[in-house]
């Protein structure tokens, strides 16, 4: 997920229940409808809404386990690892309203939520094939270029749901967690390119909670209430609701997210922090609290402050494709050059730990290693550089908020260090994210081609393709294929010079060929071997490639009201990067 994980938790238990449970967002929330849905916010909305085959408990950190909810077993994988067949637990029902509610969910229901993500008229086009599942599923091409009225490739009988692939894809029990895959009635439609604001449009549910109420120009943009036909089948145990009503507010700036849930206005401050709100949070209520473990912080659950580990990277994209940077050496060099630590500072008390992985502790495959220093090395990046940056023009692409910029004259003056002491005479430029619409930022790195002289990204470049950009990934799901593949492997790369696309997720628009071919292997491979292939490539790629400077392993810092931390029932979901809001208590 490219947006950070902004929140934080630890465990306590408590019967109380009851009452409404009010969170602080910033500026709102994009889409409810799982099929498009694909920020922090709106995820964490709908897992409490929603019913996937597999999930992550409520409370889980680091390597937690698969959960099963919708599903009565794990698949059974025939055919050389090309067929999984799933058996939907029966039993559940979707929520009352709306096309469908009130239905039972069978695996038609899952069925339709793969057509759904593939459906090239959704209002992303089919969102799914970002993460080729077109490519994955027999059928699934045809189905996203228009040909065909179903996947051929996904079958749905009764309760027995039935995948055929094209190509072993060991991550396909790992992602059926994400949203996308969550049940919807078999009617749902799929044709919602031209709907207006996501925000205001939601179908039944079959989880704990649904949404009764979604505006977009409302003070309450998204409420959820207890849904009345959840029960769940046998001997599968209830999700936690402990609180009748979960009510999100908009606010317009981290601050007053944060000042009304210091004054008890707000329960949750769901909007994440600059390092001014990590400040204030540090003076008004003391050391955070952490249950992963996060340095200097107070061990447990208790308290208002908590620190805790996401599953998200941040990192430098360096452009592979334009000069300087399509320079192996100049990339290492800058691996060297740029200092971690400062970039993380920019971001206050407890936003991180530095780190040159790409992959996480949560993803298998995770081992950690240091390749490049956390602390700056001119004189070896100088070294290796071996005269690459000498009179070159480094372009530096930036959001406009404040902590970004910041960020930026970290980098713009470690590589003036390199004028001032080595006589590099690089020209360092800067270029604002379209114009200052820091919400086109990823939309425009993501248009393939971020090229000299094309139209797009004159607009935002000058004549100049940029060639470092901060970005951040959160896991889609558990499997280091999220990470690896999705973000690196060339030929997934949407678009050509001619025909620009947008989408694009490797944003270092890194094409090896070799590695390529080694990143596809590795997804091929299970258990043992398949962590071991992607922990050589996490490290070789980084060693012998590097197309990115990953810096920061983000911490999620959130504060809750002081009635919240008083009645407990607190969790944390290292997954979602949240708190479980359906498991805290306000009386």
């Amino acid at each position: 997920m490219l947006v950070a994980a902004m929140a934080a938790g630890g465990a306590m238990s408590s019967t109380k229940s009851g009452g409404t449970l009010n969170v602080a967002i910033l500026g709102g929330i994009s889409f409810l409808d799982p099929g498009i849905a694909y920020d922090t916010t709106s995820w964490t909305v709908l897992a409490n809404t929603e019913v996937t085959l597999v999930r992550y408990a409520d409370s889980n950190k680091a390597n937690s386990p698969l959960k099963l909810e919708g599903a009565a077993s794990f698949p059974s994988v025939s055919n050389g690892g090309k067929t999984y067949t799933w058996h939907v637990r029966a039993g559940f029902h979707f929520s009352p309203g709306g096309s469908g509610g009130g239905t039972a969910v069978t695996a038609a229901s899952y069925r339709r939520a793969f057509e759904r993500i593939l459906s090239p008229h959704m209002y992303q086009g089919g969102i799914g094939a970002a993460d080729s599942f077109d490519k994955t599923l027999v059928g699934g091409a045809s189905f996203h270029a228009g040909s065909a009225s179903h996947i051929s490739g996904v079958q749905a009988n009764g309760n027995t749901l039935v995948l055929h692939l094209t190509h072993p894809a060991a991550f396909l029990t790992a992602a059926m967690a994400m949203m996308w895959f969550a049940a919807i009635p078999s009617t749902t439609p799929y044709d919602t390119a031209t709907q207006g604001n996501g925000a205001t449009k939601f179908y039944p549910s079959a989880g704990p909670y649904y949404v009764t109420e979604a505006d977009a120009t409302g003070s309450i943009i998204t409420k959820l209430q207890k849904n009345p036909n959840y029960t769940p089948p046998g001997s599968l145990t209830p999700r936690d609701r402990a609180t009748n009503e979960i009510d999100f507010t908009a606010f317009g700036s981290q601050q007053s997210c944060l000042d009304n849930t210091e004054s008890g206005n707000q329960d949750v401050d769901f909007c994440g922090m600059r390092a001014a709100q990590a400040a204030q949070a540090l003076t008004d209520l003391g050391q955070p609290h952490s249950v992963t473990g996060v340095a200097s912080t107070t061990q447990g659950g208790g308290g208002q402050y908590h620190a805790e580990q996401t599953s998200c990277v941040d990192y430098l994209a360096l452009d592979t494709q334009h000069a300087p940077t399509s320079n192996v050496n100049v990339r290492k060099a800058l691996n060297y050059i740029i200092d971690r630590q400062a970039l993380i500072d920019k971001l206050g008390a407890y936003a991180g730990v530095p780190s040159d992985n790409l992959l996480t502790p949560q993803v298998p495959g995770y081992a950690k290693y240091t390749v490049y220093p956390n602390s700056p090395n001119p004189t070896k990046g100088n070294n290796v550089a071996s005269g690459g940056l000498n009179n070159k023009k480094i372009r530096i692409w930036n959001a406009t908020s404040g902590a970004r910029r910041d960020q930026s004259g970290v980098i713009a003056d470690d590589l003036q260090y390199m004028n001032d002491h080595f006589g590099t005479n690089m020209n360092i430029a800067h270029f604002d994210s379209d114009g200052g619409d820091s919400s086109q930022y990823y939309t425009i790195l993501g248009t393939y081609p971020t090229a000299t002289n094309d139209a797009q990204s004159n607009a935002h470049f000058g004549q100049d393709a940029f060639n470092i950009a901060r970005a951040g990934w959160c896991a889609d799901y558990y499997d280091p294929f999220d990470y690896l593949n999705v973000l690196l492997d060339g030929g997934l790369i949407h678009g050509t010079t001619a025909s620009p696309e947008s989408g694009n997720v490797n944003l270092a628009y890194f094409n090896q060929n070799s590695v390529n071919t080694q990143l596809r292997a590795a997804a091929t491979k299970v258990g043992t071997a398949r962590r071991q292939a992607y922990q050589s490539l996490d490290k070789s790629i980084m060693t012998n490639s590097a197309p990115w400077i990953p810096f920061e392993l983000d911490n999620a810092r959130i504060v809750l009201s002081s009635r919240v931390a008083t009645h407990g029932g607190y969790s944390y979901n290292e997954f979602m990067g949240t708190p479980s809001l359906n498991t805290l208590h306000v009386n």
